[in-house]
């Protein structure tokens, strides 16, 4: 019987930490998913920066098309992250962070109207891009 129930707690110990490692490496797999589409929007909105930042430096005259189209870019890709984000199960850590990530586009359409109203002077709009990378 002592046999039978060393087997039992050597097996039921391999199966646990088996267990353990099978869910991290799920969870590493999301992180990893989340960090390259997030880094697909970062790279995006970097676009967007520097096109806002000519824009504004020519007064409007210049790069408004170019503008509007990376901007489509970057809610397409932000569109993006959102669906993958549904289909992943992240750690806590990794959800505030998405959150703290996501948190600053609340705030681009306005900052957008400010851009194409030229009324955002162009440090403040560049700091808003810069703190969202």
């Amino acid at each position: 019987m002592l046999p039978c129930a060393l087997l039992a707690l050597i097996v039921s110990y391999d199966v646990y930490h088996s267990y353990n490692k099978m869910v991290n490496a799920y969870e590493s797999e999301y992180n990893a998913f989340l960090s390259h589409e997030t880094l697909s929007v970062v790279h995006e909105v970097q676009k967007e920066r520097g096109l806002t930042a000519g824009y504004i430096g020519s007064k409007g005259a210049r790069f408004k098309s170019e503008l509007n189209q990376q901007r489509k870019l970057v809610d397409e890709a932000m569109q993006k992250l959102k669906a993958q984000r549904s289909n992943w199960q992240l750690s806590d850590d990794m959800i505030t962070a998405y959150k703290e990530f996501i948190s600053p586009f609340n705030k681009i359409s306005d900052t957008r109207r400010a851009v194409d109203s030229l009324s955002l002077p162009l440090s403040n709009a560049l700091k808003y891009y810069t703190d969202i990378n």
